[in-house]
Order: C-alpha cells, then structure tokens, then sequence
C-alpha cells in the first residue's frame, strides 16, 4: 500500500537511521538518490527496501532500476518521502541497506598487487570530505582507501551523498592506524606522510612504485605514529596566507600527481 501519513511506522524507522546510534544498532544504512542506488545494484549492496515516489523522479530510468532489486519496494506520497530525505531535491529514491564492513584479508590481496595505489586518512571528521576523498580515490583509480580511527561514521548518509555513489566503487577499510601500519610496512609500501614539517614539496618525490597516500585532520595532522613511520614526507606550496587546504582537497592533489607521474611513465 502507499504511505501517505509522515507517522507511518516504516517512515518514523528510515528517518532515526539518520542517527549514528540507530544505524549502529539495527546495523543499516540510508542510500539515497539515482545515481547511488544504481551503484549500489552493481556493486552488489545488500538492500533490504526501497522507498519511491515518482512525483519526485526526475527522469525516466527510475522504473527501470527499480525493477533491478529484489527487495521489497514501497510507494510514497510526497510529503512522508520529504519526511525520510537527506536532500533539499530529492529525487524520489530512497533505500535501507544493510551494513557491511570489508575484512584484511581482502586488503592484503589488493597490498599484493604490483604497484598497490593506497589513500589513507587518519581520524577524519567531517563526512563531506570523507565522502569528496572517495569520489577522487575513484577518479584517479586508487585501489582502496583505508579509514583510520575515523571521527565520523562511514555509513553517515552525507558519506554516501558526497561520494556520488563511489562509496560503491572504491574498496574501503576501516582499521586502527596501528593495524594499518603494520600491513602496509609489512607489503613494503612508501608511507607518504602529508605535512607542512618539512622541505620536500609532493612533486619532488617518486610516486611510481607502491604508495600510500597518508592524510590527517585539518587541524592538528597526523598523529606520530605516522609521523614516525612515514617513509616520505611532503609539503603543499601554500603561496597565500593560510597554512593549509581542506583535506579533500589535499587528498586530491596528491593522487593526481601519482596518476601525472605514473602516465608520463606510461604505468597506466
């Protein structure tokens, strides 16, 4: 049947799982948005049920994608739907999904092959970046991204939103920095530690070989056990008057100069 009423059981369940606590205790996530569940479909996302309302489509595919899932799918009425939306536009697609986490044994597979391209972020705090950080690890091909001590939730649907749906597209792992450390010294990998503290600038180095990008807050950087670990360590040049760039930001510069050096070296 079509929900109409905003106090709808289904609608009130969707709507807490906007808050960390709920997510973590019913293990789910919200995935919302065209683009995203069609990504979800291909990467194979355990979807449990899809929330629609063609009022809000906003072209003609979404029919098509719906008949994509397997899962239950329930028609809505604009006002309940806007009730559930992450978004001021929505577009008249919303999921519950289940929550999966990727295990180290799948990670050292991707360690073991030649030439691995790794980003990874320390104790991100913002969702927004965490989100910006995948959509140009899947830009530049980066082979997965490791999540370390994170200050934010990987399932935040803002992760999700911002991502534009690579959230799907890029392996990600969420691993003490301790544990990550130690795999990725162990698969004999370059640490490149992001850092105004020294004075290599981030095209002097060679990016060629296999990599991990390290990144930490925008305010107080990387913790010393990366410092300390680091193979490399580069700057940015900061020709203004601030000392540093958002961490998205960074994160993107920095993997596409492993992708200028790489092709200039015919490596990809």
């Amino acid at each position: 049947m079509k929900i109409l009423s905003v106090k709808n059981d289904q609608i009130k369940h969707l709507v807490h799982l906007k808050d960390k606590r709920d997510r973590d205790r019913h293990k789910e996530y919200i995935i919302e948005g065209y683009r995203e569940l069609l990504h979800a479909k291909n990467a194979g996302a355990s979807v449990k049920k899809i929330f629609f309302c063609p009022d809000l489509f906003l072209g003609q595919n979404e029919f098509e994608l719906l008949d994509q899932f397997g899962c239950e799918k329930i028609e809505c009425a604009p006002d309940p739907f806007m009730k559930m939306s992450y978004r001021d536009r929505p577009d008249g697609l919303i999921a519950i999904a289940n929550q999966e986490y990727k295990d180290t044994i799948e990670l050292k597979k991707i360690l073991s092959k030649k030439a691995p391209f790794i980003v990874v972020v320390e104790s991100i705090e913002k969702p927004g970046n965490l989100g910006s950080i995948l959509r140009s690890c899947e830009a530049t091909g980066v082979d997965a991204l490791i999540v370390c001590d994170p200050k934010t939730d990987m399932h935040n649907p803002n992760v999700i939103r911002s991502s534009v749906g690579a959230f799907f597209l890029v392996p990600m792992f969420q691993l003490e920095s301790t544990v990550a450390v130690d795999l990725l010294k162990s698969c004999h990998l370059d640490l490149l530690a992001t850092t105004p503290h020294t004075d290599k600038f981030y095209d002097d180095v060679d990016l060629k070989k296999g990599v991990a990008i390290v990144l930490g807050t925008e305010q107080l950087g990387l913790s010393n056990l990366w410092m300390e670990k680091a193979t490399l360590k580069v700057k940015m040049p900061m020709l203004g008057k601030m000392d540093s760039l958002n961490v998205s930001n960074a994160a993107s510069v920095m993997m596409y100069e492993v992708v200028r050096q790489r092709r200039h070296a015919n490596c990809i």
